[in-house]
């Protein structure tokens, strides 16, 4: 009801204009990152997290060299699956941005 009070004062091109703007960043956005290649995004996507659960792993557990080890490949497992399924959505989509 509320979105009809607010329409109530405009005319029918304002109103128009308005869902025509809708969304218009997020669509730059998303064309910007699904115009990337599949490469890119997956080595990002795998690069950002392993990065981030690396440092997390070790400055929480301060491990010692063989358990550092042990957690590097699980956070590399771990990213691997997560830029797959990025890379993989991202895709999926991507025809919903080329236009």
């Amino acid at each position: 009801m509320s979105e009809l009070r607010e329409k109530k004062g405009k005319n029918f091109k304002e109103v128009i204009e308005d869902e025509k703007n809708k969304g218009r960043t997020t669509k730059r956005i998303m064309r910007a990152i699904t115009s990337l290649s599949t490469s890119v995004l997956y080595g990002g996507s795998f690069l950002f997290l392993f990065a981030v659960l690396a440092s997390v792993f070790y400055f929480a557990l301060a491990p010692s060299v063989f358990v550092w080890a042990v957690l590097l490949v699980v956070a590399a497992l771990a990213s691997s699956l997560f830029a797959s399924r990025i890379t993989n959505v991202l895709k999926k989509s991507q025809w919903k941005y080329n236009s």
